[in-house]
């Protein structure tokens, strides 16, 4: 990459961005000058730039309890932001535009036109806006970022640093659960949720669990050494018992979803492995069910007890302001918006970010009620079930039908481009194969997820499932376990 010029164009853009974001919250705002500066001094290191903001974003949440939240927010978004000017100025110094995201492209197109028309009809402030952007947009230039700099000999890196990143997740749990946790997380074995790694949050880690599960699986098929595939067989057993230590409970059966599209459509087989798979997959199913149904809540006393979650989910759904959102904010959002096309605005109505702001369509009663339950004990678990914000919610109550479409429909070209490439072999390296195989029913899972919870919001998750994408966009020829060394 000819990097002449782009130190410049990255501390002229990002300069800007500090002045904008400095005019918008205030003098906190310079202290994004540091992780600008030193993020800088990787620009001519694309890709060990991309290995910071991973290493930023997997540790957020224990940074902030070492140092003020918002400087940690604030270092974040900076590395972000210099991601973005080293993409735009290599963009403007090579000319060269990569022709493999076209149709990307043409979705993002719209959707930024949608949401640009939807701010100035709504007139939405800039600091939602900003704030919107950074929430629910700002994985789109991770992608393009990783797309333009990561290389099919970088799979192997990308596969490694997956497993050491759900590695310091198990240990870090392992700790809390012998009350010698290295970070001061503050939680120990006796707390419900103590499985919150570095994430900061339990279900954040099962999601992550889900993926590696899938990821090993998916390597165990291809390796030709069998003390590989045993010990990836027994890693994803460690993972799905991490996950069900992370309760979880409304991911239970996605997860045996997400198994079943990748044995069954992903992964060719046999008629007689097929069938096999298939007995096996109803099984596991039978068994997601059951401990689903099971549940776990809190007593008065701070006690786990058993419960019917499942039936109380049901009801839930079915007469709780989750079903009440998705019914106002689907079918009756003129009644609350002027523009039901354009929705009511980035970070105005339906997102988090419009409830973080506390924007006044985001306290109406279908959306500012935080848990809605028929049972007090959802609320004391916690219960997922209860939230009435979602993915889907969040993207068509503010952007509307064509940024619902163009919005979700990013993932599903994403998907369907690798499992494409996959489907005609063009991934020639093991680690790009088991990333490929595991990336589709991973799409499918987190698709399924938003229904029920606003994941786009889970960083670690969003992002990480971007960067596997533009890991796999190109698969170009690579020479088995080999990768140069990250640079």
């Amino acid at each position: 990459m000819d990097t002449r010029f782009i130190a410049p164009i990255a501390l002229l853009v990002t300069g800007v961005t500090i002045f904008l974001v400095s005019n918008a919250i205030g003098f906190i705002g310079l202290f994004l000058l540091l992780p600008v500066l030193l993020a800088v001094l990787l620009v001519n290191r694309p890709k060990r730039l991309l290995f910071a903001l991973w290493v930023v974003t997997l540790f957020v949440p224990a940074l902030e309890l070492i140092i003020n939240n918002t400087l940690v927010k604030l270092i974040e978004q900076g590395i972000g932001a210099v991601l973005l000017a080293v993409l735009i100025g290599d963009v403007i110094l090579t000319r060269k535009i990569e022709t493999s995201v076209r149709t990307m492209s043409r979705l993002v197109t719209v959707l930024l036109f949608v949401a640009g028309a939807s701010a100035i009809v709504n007139k939405v402030p800039p600091i939602a806006i900003l704030v919107y952007i950074l929430t629910y947009i700002k994985h789109l230039w991770i992608f393009c970022f990783a797309v333009r700099f990561l290389t099919p000999a970088d799979n192997r890196t990308v596969f490694l640093i997956g497993v050491v990143s759900v590695l310091i997740q198990v240990v870090a749990n392992v700790f809390a659960y012998l009350g010698m946790n290295p970070l001061p997380l503050m939680l120990r074995r006796h707390f419900f949720d103590f499985s919150i790694g570095t994430l900061g949050n339990s279900h954040y880690v099962g999601y992550i669990m889900v993926a590696f599960c899938l990821l090993m699986i998916a390597y165990s098929k291809h390796t030709k050494i069998m003390l590989k595939r045993v010990l990836c067989w027994l890693a994803a057993l460690v993972s799905l018992v991490q996950f069900y230590f992370c309760f979880p409970i409304h991911a239970y059966p996605l997860l045996v979803g997400a198994l079943g599209s990748q044995f069954l459509t992903v992964s060719p087989a046999s008629p007689g492995r097929w069938f096999r798979r298939a007995w096996a997959l109803v099984l596991l199913g039978i068994v997601a069910l059951m401990l689903t149904n099971q549940g776990f809540s809190i007593d008065i006393q701070g006690d786990m007890v058993s419960d019917k979650a499942v039936q109380r989910g049901i009801e839930n759904l079915r007469h709780g302001l989750k079903f009440k959102a998705y019914r106002e904010v689907f079918l009756n959002a003129g009644e609350h918006i002027r523009f039901p096309i354009l929705g009511g605005g980035p970070g105005n109505y339906s997102s988090t970010t419009a409830f973080i702001l506390q924007r006044p369509l985001s306290q109406l009663p279908h959306m500012f009620v935080m848990y809605t339950t028929l049972d007090p004990r959802e609320v004391q678990a916690g219960s997922i079930i209860s939230l009435t914000r979602t993915g889907y919610i969040a993207i068509q109550g503010e952007l509307g039908p064509l940024g619902l479409v163009s919005y979700w429909g990013l993932y599903l070209c994403a998907a369907y481009r690798i499992w494409s490439q996959w489907r005609r072999g063009m991934y020639s390296d093991i680690y790009s194969r088991a990333l490929a195989e595991a990336f589709v029913p991973m799409v499918g899972f987190f698709l399924v997820l938003n229904i029920l919870i606003d994941a786009i919001i889970i960083y670690p998750l969003n992002i990480g499932l971007w960067i596997w994408a533009g890991a796999l966009w190109n698969p170009l020829p690579a020479t088995d376990h080999e990768s140069p060394p990250m640079k």
